[in-house]
C-alpha cells in the first residue's frame, strides 16, 4: 500500500510513545514535541486477525515543532 486508500474500514492503529514526557501521539497519529531528546514511537496496525506492529525513532531538538503527523 502506497497511500490509505487502499485501506479497509476494519484497520484500527494505535500510536504508543515509548517516552510520553518526549513526545504525545493522539488517535490520528499527530505527534507533539513536549521536550527535547530521543524516544520511539510503536505504531500498530489491526485487521481481523492480522497484527503488524512497527516502531519508529523520534528526535525533538531545542526547536519543538508544532506537530508532525504519521
Amino acid at each position: 500500500m502506497t497511500d490509505g486508500s487502499a485501506l479497509s474500514d476494519d484497520v484500527t492503529f494505535t500510536y504508543t510513545p515509548k517516552d510520553a514526557d518526549i513526545v504525545s501521539v493522539d488517535e490520528n497519529g499527530t505527534v507533539t514535541g513536549l521536550k527535547k531528546g530521543e524516544t520511539e514511537i510503536v505504531i500498530k496496525s489491526v485487521c481481523g486477525e492480522l497484527v503488524t506492529e512497527k516502531t519508529v525513532s523520534v528526535t525533538v531538538t531545542e526547536k519543538l515543532p508544532d506537530t508532525v503527523t504519521l
